[in-house]
């Protein structure tokens, strides 16, 4: 599991508990406030599979700026500019290394099935093409944040993204919990065609070859089959998953 942009590791820890000690979970966090709460989790729960680098995702290796444009939300740190409703706060900076996903050792080793989640304020599509080998190779499943505003302050835009893993043979989907039983929800994966306009907060990704689609149609811990099927309760029938 490869979390760019792990924050305080709210989802790290999640993922570590789903790969287990024999999986790997590789966190990427240039700030420093947030990561030192994500290694004192990693250290106090014991978790050897956990990797935390202190580095952020680009397409290339450099030092770049660092900005936090709001002390009480450590997730809008971001390497991207800062937008106007910013201009009256008083932004905090520090110079902080951004890596190639592709250049790190622990990725070039990595087996075939593989998740990767990105919520980089912005650095998407340039995290992206740093991780373009890794993609092409195990074809993983992605996680991406849409916030259309910073990514236009990277210079990018939510049809950008799009067009990043349409050219790559992706499906998108938006996903969802609904209740399933008592004190149980099930996730709900509805396949999208076109990029919605306003676009979702986040967005899953699958290719149809890879070994993550072929999990998502037959879950082994509900042993129940996933087909894609219409669902009557999904707008203009779009194709949906629903898993335990």
């Amino acid at each position: 599991f490869v979390d760019g942009g792990a924050n305080t590791g709210l989802v790290s820890m999640f993922a570590a508990w789903r790969v287990g000690p024999r999986g790997r979970v590789l966190a990427f966090e240039p700030n420093q406030t947030p990561r030192a709460q994500l290694e004192w989790h990693v250290r106090k729960n014991g978790l050897g599979q956990v990797r935390v680098l202190p580095v952020g995702l680009s397409d290339q290796e450099c030092v770049l700026e660092f900005r936090e444009p709001d002390p009480w939300n450590l997730g809008a740190g971001t390497f991207a500019s800062i937008p106007r409703r910013y201009e009256k706060v008083a932004i905090r900076s520090c110079m902080a290394r951004v890596v190639r996903g592709d250049d790190t050792p622990e990725l070039a080793q990595s087996p075939g099935l593989a998740v990767v989640k990105l919520d980089v304020e912005g650095f998407e599509i340039r995290a992206l093409h740093g991780l373009e080998l890794f993609i092409e190779r195990h074809r993983p499943l992605v996680i991406t944040e849409i916030n259309p505003e910073m990514l236009e302050m990277a210079g990018s835009s939510p049809e950008e993204l799009w067009s990043f893993f349409e050219s790559r043979g992706y499906r998108a989907f938006t996903y969802e919990t609904r209740r399933a039983i008592v004190r149980q929800r099930r996730l709900v994966l509805t396949s999208v065609s076109a990029l919605p306009h306003p676009p979702p907060t986040d967005l899953v990704w699958t290719h149809p070859d890879s070994d993550a689609c072929a999990r998502l149609k037959f879950d082994s811990i509900s042993s129940r089959t996933l087909q894609p099927r219409t669902d009557s309760s999904s707008p203009r029938g779009e194709n949906s998953a629903h898993i335990q």
